[in-house]
């Protein structure tokens, strides 16, 4: 739980809070002592699912590369891009990291192609 006072800003509690994680980096853009807005919850209505491409995901994998995680799970069920990721987890294993993935097909896929699709990534994380 996050609380302040009349001395601090929500935001500069938020980034002493944060200040020495091992998981987490903030920063603000500008200096500001106006106060974070109060939200209600609601359901998400509309927008479009962006264009992915593996050129896109490869470049998000480099850019994490930076930080310390232990799982990767992507937001396609392109099965091009589960293969630039499992690549992308073979070459940080033989770098020495603890890693690895969770992707996902459509289910209009044969369930038995997609056991082969896992045996294969299983497979693929397995070889040294």
């Amino acid at each position: 739980m996050l609380s302040t006072d009349s001395s601090n800003s929500p935001v500069s509690a938020l980034m002493a809070a944060a200040s020495g994680s091992d998981y987490f980096e903030l920063s603000t853009m500008t200096a500001s002592n106006k106060s974070l807005a109060d939200i209600e919850q609601k359901a998400m209505e509309g927008g479009e699912d962006p264009e992915r491409t593996q050129d896109a995901y490869s470049g998000a994998f480099e850019v994490l590369e930076a930080y310390r995680w232990n799982e990767l799970a992507v937001d396609t069920e392109d099965i091009a891009v589960h293969s630039v990721m499992s690549q992308y987890l073979k070459r940080l294993r033989e770098g020495g990291s603890l890693v690895c993935g969770t992707v996902g097909e459509k289910t209009s896929v044969p369930f038995d192609t997609r056991l082969q699709h896992a045996k294969a990534l299983n497979s693929a994380a397995r070889k040294p």
